[in-house]
């Protein structure tokens, strides 16, 4: 079983594995693996928050094939839009995406200016996509490059990697 690994990490997980993205191509849903969600509501400091999980695009071309067969993505920025709306259905007064998505921005100096962006990277992509309000926040990876900037209005980040640097979105809830 060339996935019975990766159910095998999901079921020792003792938090919720994410992606909202992620479906079989033969039925056009999630797979039905314990423990794996599109998204997720948690308490913090008595504030409701959603997290939607979604990943990269580019996942069937970078896993192994066989690892993969059955398998799709899709677009991201609809799967954050569907599950961003059902988290606030169910209380969640702000909703951040996790992304393993990516972006490159050359410069971190000025968030509101996403001149210094690469605007063909994914992460930037979605950003820009995604309706006004539909997130408060997004958190890529993928590309391990720098983000510190706004799109569209939302603040977005990604912390280049191995311990280089990390990212700190603070959210100011009304």
């Amino acid at each position: 079983d060339p996935r019975g690994a990766l159910r095998a990490r999901l079921a020792e997980a003792s938090f919720p594995m994410l992606s909202a993205n992620l479906i079989e191509k033969s039925t056009g849903r999630a797979p039905s693996w314990g423990n794996l969600h599109p998204s997720t509501l948690v308490e913090v400091g008595g504030v409701k928050l959603g997290i939607v999980g979604v990943i990269t695009r580019e996942t069937p071309q970078i896993v192994m094939p066989a690892h993969f067969a059955g398998l799709d993505v899709t677009p991201l920025a609809p799967a954050i839009v569907r599950e961003a709306a059902a988290l606030r259905r169910r209380g969640a007064r702000a909703v951040v995406a996790l992304t393993h998505a990516g972006g490159v921005c050359s410069r971190h100096d000025d968030p509101k200016s996403a001149s210094a962006c690469n605007a063909d990277e994914e992460l930037n992509q979605v950003a820009r996509a995604l309706p006004a309000g539909t997130v408060d926040a997004m958190i890529g990876g993928h590309t391990h490059q720098g983000v510190a900037h706004y799109f569209s209005g939302t603040a977005v980040a990604e912390a280049f990697a191995l311990g280089r640097a990390f990212s700190r979105i603070d959210l100011i809830l009304f």
